[in-house]
């Protein structure tokens, strides 16, 4: 990262240039920029989107950046005796966010130090953490509308507790608790041997959010920007439950897309450490309260058939259905792909919906009929609806609701992951 060196220096020169001179229009566009947005985009003309991906080094966007410091900090307020800790803090975008609301004092130099009691911050790169320093202090320059003091500030440095580290080496153990606001990286790591919810390869926010809560004291609160794969997946049951056990999920918010350049969609998790755990909230949306799912009427199974795995030369010649051979919301007469097959096979009549869905697909569940006589190969990029009563009639029911306005609705509230599951169509609301 030391490319990012160059705009660092840039923060640097900014702020000495506005303690010496009155600040003109350009000045304050540069000043904006800095607070907003500036370090993301200046990081994205130096590294590689791949490189960026590979190290989950995407800066907070300011509009979600906003959401969590709202959560974090109420009126200008954090719970008493407990700083605002970010263990991932790049370049200070979550901690611009929440100083931005904290109260200020009589000068600019009396503001810093007391931020400097309540922010603190931890970033394996060096860069990053020099530039969550200086935008910190222009920050505050800024809402003083004062910048005689800079220089001096940009000197010492301001800003002791933000430091360069490795969270899972380097964590201060607080003796108290502590608000932690993070958005970690989303990239996949293999889960270590202690990791007691999962095995193989996992995505590393939910090892920083287990790791958080369980080197805190009971009471610490934790606001943080996590990808939808977490609240949704089936593959973070085991983690969900987890979290249930030892915090209080206060609130879960979704927030849409992460960024342009990043596509991935994300929710908002506020929780608090609770040796007692809790099961008032959770992170899903329940079952209906009233009324029938859909796995109360219909079976529901993904395709059985894995083209890589499976040989096409073993078992009796089936008719095959793949993923691109679905036209939604047709019924589907005759299948004119032909496979060898030994495994389970479908009879007709029954729905097939689309597992590659995104969040933008309207409507969500894209699906269609299959009719006929002879039992159908179905590929596993495909989710099977099959009802109890083996009724034409209540496919064609089923396809009317999955297309309705509301379906869509539900389905993304449940699940904003790019594909749909068997266990979230079975939850489905289906009454008809």
């Amino acid at each position: 990262m030391k490319a990012f060196d160059s705009y660092v220096a840039t923060l640097d020169q900014l702020g000495r240039s506005l303690a010496v001179d009155k600040p003109d229009s350009q000045d304050v566009s540069l000043l904006s920029a800095a607070l907003d947005g500036g370090p993301s985009r200046a990081l994205r003309e130096v590294v590689s989107v791949l490189c960026l991906r590979a190290i989950g080094a995407f800066f907070t966007p300011q509009r979600l950046a906003c959401e969590l410091a709202a959560r974090a900090v109420v009126q200008g307020r954090v719970p008493a005796r407990a700083p605002i800790v970010d263990p991932a803090c790049g370049a200070g975008d979550l901690l611009i966010a929440c100083a931005r609301r904290l109260p200020l004092k009589s000068t600019l130099f009396k503001t810093i130090r007391q931020w400097e009691k309540i922010v603190y911050g931890i970033d394996q790169h060096r860069e990053f953490v020099d530039a969550a320093k200086t935008r910190l202090v222009l920050l505050a320059a800024s809402r003083h509308k004062s910048f005689r003091e800079v220089n001096a500030l940009l000197d010492e440095p301001a800003f002791p507790n933000i430091r360069t580290g490795d969270f899972y080496d380097d964590w201060t153990d607080f003796e108290r608790p502590v608000t932690l606001v993070l958005n970690p990286p989303f990239t996949i790591d293999a889960a270590p041997e202690h990791c007691g919810w999962a095995t193989g390869s996992i995505n590393k926010a939910a090892l920083f959010i287990t790791e958080c809560l369980e080197n805190t004291p009971d009471r610490t609160r934790l606001v943080a920007i996590l990808p939808e794969v977490l609240r949704s997946g089936p593959r973070y049951r085991a983690w969900r439950e987890y979290i249930r056990r030892i915090a209080t999920v206060n609130h879960v918010a979704l927030l849409g897309q992460f960024a342009t350049w990043a596509d991935v969609d994300v929710f908002l998790l506020d929780c608090k450490r609770c040796a007692q755990g809790t099961k008032k909230r959770l992170l899903l949306p329940g079952p209906p309260k009233s009324g029938a799912r859909l796995s109360d009427r219909c079976t529901v199974a993904v395709g059985a058939v894995v083209p890589h795995r499976h040989s096409p030369r073993v078992g009796p010649k089936r008719a095959y259905l793949t993923s691109r051979d679905v036209r939604p919301w047709a019924e589907i007469r005759r299948i004119a792909c032909k496979r060898r097959f030994k495994g389970s096979v479908t009879t007709p009549p029954f729905v097939v919906i689309k597992r590659t869905s995104r969040p933008t697909d309207d409507p969500r569940a894209a699906a269609a009929i299959v009719t006929g006589k002879r039992p159908v190969a179905v590929e596993n990029h495909l989710i099977i609806v099959k009802p109890n009563n083996g009724s034409l009639e209540r496919c064609r029911a089923l396809l009317r609701y999955l297309r309705k306005q509301s379906t869509t609705t539900w389905l993304n509230k449940r699940a904003r992951c790019r594909h749909l599951t068997a266990n979230i169509i079975q939850a489905l609301p289906f009454t008809s």
